[in-house]
């Protein structure tokens, strides 16, 4: 009977609404007190819904506290369903104004708890890759299937999937219910990595010293691959790009450039021909501004008692 009749005299606050919808039909919308901005001190607030989160917590995660005031109507509601919803820990939140007096207001926080991690699953790919993603994915048994748990899992896939060549990796995040154990959910990760993309073309922008071909050899350990090889492709790799640019800014160094920089470095994919067909592969594009040479025209000595100049 106490749940019916808070239902009946409760305000629903739903993330995003821009208004706010009672059931009482003994209260006309055209109440100047529901239409009318009125400051109120929040005497009692109530949580339900929780089992593995404190009261507390939810309501001090809120900001709607005993003690503190709030205005009503107004966006503090929504906001601190917002509020709850951010904290990743609830799937589903509402909160219901229980008693409403000329300067007081009571509210019922209500909350559906995310569902928690048993266990997490790599498929479809190799025993070897599964291994290794376990030393990166940050995923611990018992803690809440947020979404930002799922996206930062799947961030990291991609990454060390990109590191290797493959730039299409396919991840699609389900959860499976495990039957002999309640509000435990299953966590599996369906990978495709898609095919390795090699280095096709590496194009400079701004060299007038130094031909392509030649700023080519200086940028190893990163090399296009060519259309004939079939062994020892050549993928992109973070760690290569960042020895090779260095190595190529040492080149420029070496003949006098001493100011040369890379001011613009751009990857994307593009079609290339094939042994037998067209296929996809990376261009590398590096803009440099290669600056004034300096050369060394005459070296003196002084304070040299002991040696000339000449020696």
């Amino acid at each position: 009977m106490l749940l019916l009749k808070r239902l009946f005299i409760a305000t629903v606050v739903l993330i995003g609404c821009t208004s706010f919808l009672t059931q009482a039909q003994d209260i006309e919308l055209t109440d100047p007190t529901l239409l009318t901005p009125s400051e109120y001190q929040i005497t009692n607030v109530e949580v339900e819904g929780n089992e593995r989160t404190r009261a507390q917590f939810i309501i001090n995660a809120s900001s709607l506290t005993v003690g503190s005031s709030l205005v009503y109507p107004g966006d503090q509601l929504s906001r601190a369903v917002e509020r709850l919803y951010n904290s990743g820990l609830f799937s589903d939140v509402k909160v219901y104004i229980t008693q409403r007096t000329e300067s007081e207001i009571q509210f019922l926080i209500e909350v559906t708890e995310q569902p928690r991690i048993l266990e997490y699953k790599l498929r479809n790919i190799k025993r070897s890759e599964r291994r290794d993603l376990r030393d990166l994915l940050v995923i611990t048994p018992g803690t809440v299937i947020s979404e930002a748990t799922k996206g930062q899992a799947v961030n990291t896939i991609k990454r060390f999937y990109r590191e290797k060549g493959y730039w299409f990796t396919e991840v699609e995040v389900m959860t499976e219910e495990v039957e002999e154990v309640e509000d435990r959910l299953r966590l599996i990760f369906n990978i495709d990595p898609g095919s390795r993309l090699e280095i096709k073309d590496i194009e400079f922008i701004g060299n007038d010293s130094f031909s392509d071909r030649k700023l080519r050899r200086n940028l190893k350990p990163v090399k296009e691959d060519a259309w004939w090889k079939i062994f020892g492709k050549k993928v992109y790799k973070e760690d290569e790009y960042e020895e090779g640019t260095q190595s190529l800014l040492d080149f420029y160094r070496k003949n006098g450039y001493v100011d040369a920089r890379i001011i613009k470095d751009s990857i994307y994919t593009k079609s290339f021909d094939g042994l037998f067909k067209e296929k996809e592969g990376l261009k590398l594009e590096l803009t440099i501004d290669e600056g004034p040479q300096y050369k060394v025209r005459n070296v003196s000595w002084e304070g040299n008692t002991v040696y000339t100049d000449e020696q």
